[in-house]
């Protein structure tokens, strides 16, 4: 019987797991992919993937929104300067730009009908990973709604991609954008 993994060795295979699966995802498409491919990515069998994630869907919210975030989120620092890493970082990823340049697709699989074993859609799981972003953070969220902040980030990526925007002012419209973002997040900061 194989010894039992120690939580260091878990979370490094989780990490593993996440960058190896992304890249996986990234390359075939959200379409074709399968958890089968994205546990070969970082060299686990089907049945491993599912010791860290309960759903492909689960695995895409982390990927995306929560595992950047908290590696920032947790740095040391001030929270200001915390949370501008961490959306800066945020609007920077490739990742984050080829889920949303897909986001139909995501849609299409995960909103409109499938949900994890708990009963979460994808959008709830993005908030979830918004509250534990907010939550590590160290902001209230009792006064800082992790779904206006959800919303608003989507709200930045729609506007900066629209054809509507005049292409010299975008970076300014963004910088505007995400400084009302973080006086908005920065409310709740203890």
């Amino acid at each position: 019987m194989p010894r039992a993994l120690t939580n260091e060795e878990k979370a490094r295979q989780r990490r593993k797991l996440l960058e190896r699966g992304k890249t996986a995802v990234m390359a075939q498409g959200l379409k074709r992919i399968s958890i089968d491919p994205i546990a070969h990515a970082a060299g686990m069998a089907k049945g491993s993937f599912y010791q860290y994630f309960d759903s492909k869907e689960r695995f895409l919210a982390e990927v995306v929104w929560f595992a950047e975030a908290e590696r920032i989120a947790t740095a040391p620092g001030d929270v200001e300067t915390r949370v501008r890493q961490v959306l800066a970082r945020l609007f920077e990823m490739p990742e984050t730009h080829f889920f949303l340049r897909n986001f139909r697709d995501i849609e299409d699989a995960a909103l409109a009908s499938i949900q994890t074993a708990d009963g979460q859609s994808f959008i709830q799981m993005e908030g979830a990973a918004f509250t534990r972003f907010l939550q590590m953070a160290d902001i209230d969220t009792t006064v800082v709604d992790p779904g206006v902040v959800h919303n608003y980030i989507h709200l930045i990526y729609v506007l900066s991609s629209s054809d509507l925007m005049i292409a010299d002012a975008v970076p300014a419209t963004l910088a505007t954008l995400t400084d009302s973002l973080v006086a908005y997040i920065l409310r709740g900061a203890r």
